[in-house]
């Protein structure tokens, strides 16, 4: 069901059982460089198309980023991740082993990366989606989605940055509704957030701790 309110859509889809026709309108607007706010595991995130420069644009100027800010890649498995980024043996079985919708992985970017998503950095950020909506999204896009999650820039008076994550429809709609091209409903979302663990050294390091445990 499709919500129209000024200038934004908001459409509801199943988180496991998703409708065809909605997985085909976002794709639509991934497509034509639009920006998406969908649902994760850790609240709404913001998301674009991989070489949409201007997609990445509207985004720092809706969390009022800079322009060094460090993307993420949200990928539908791990094999979709190692088209763009190193995975060597040891990792990849640690990804497996992880809850991978509650992690977010720093690892070595592939020259397959378009240039434009890592700030000439050598890393990146990657998550595995853990709704089926969004890896369904993702395989039939054809690539990963570059995403940020959802904060809330600081002057809007919140005391905790966790207080700025946004985790409904109607939040993102309210704060944010006439900057995106489209918001996903796919019912109320966990704040919490991902556990950052970089595997780009000898040994996995932590970054952040949060919702993903961490078991060697």
């Amino acid at each position: 069901m499709w919500y129209n309110k000024d200038m934004s859509k908001i459409i509801e889809v199943h988180p496991e059982n998703p409708q065809a026709r909605v997985i085909h309108s976002v794709v639509n607007v991934l497509g034509g460089l639009g920006v998406i706010a969908y649902p994760t595991s850790s609240g709404y995130a913001l998301g674009c198309a991989m070489r949409s420069s201007a997609g990445q644009a509207r985004i720092r100027s809706i969390r009022k980023l800079e322009k060094k800010h460090n993307f993420t890649l949200m990928c539908s498995s791990i094999s979709q991740a190692s088209e763009y980024v190193k995975i060597d043996n040891a990792n990849y079985r640690l990804m497996k082993r992880a809850d991978s919708g509650k992690f977010t992985f720093i690892l070595k970017c592939l020259k397959s990366l378009p240039a434009q998503t890592h700030s000439k950095r050598s890393t990146i950020g990657v998550r595995v989606a853990s709704y089926k909506f969004v890896r369904d999204l993702l395989d039939e896009f054809g690539e990963p989605i570059l995403s940020t999650s959802l904060i809330l820039p600081v002057d809007d008076d919140f005391n905790h940055e966790e207080d700025r994550v946004l985790s409904s429809s109607y939040a993102v709609e309210d704060k944010i509704g006439n900057l995106v091209d489209l918001i996903i409903d796919a019912g109320q979302l966990s704040a919490l957030w991902t556990t950052i663990l970089d595997l780009t050294g000898d040994e996995p390091e932590i970054l952040r701790e949060g919702q993903g445990e961490f078991l060697l």
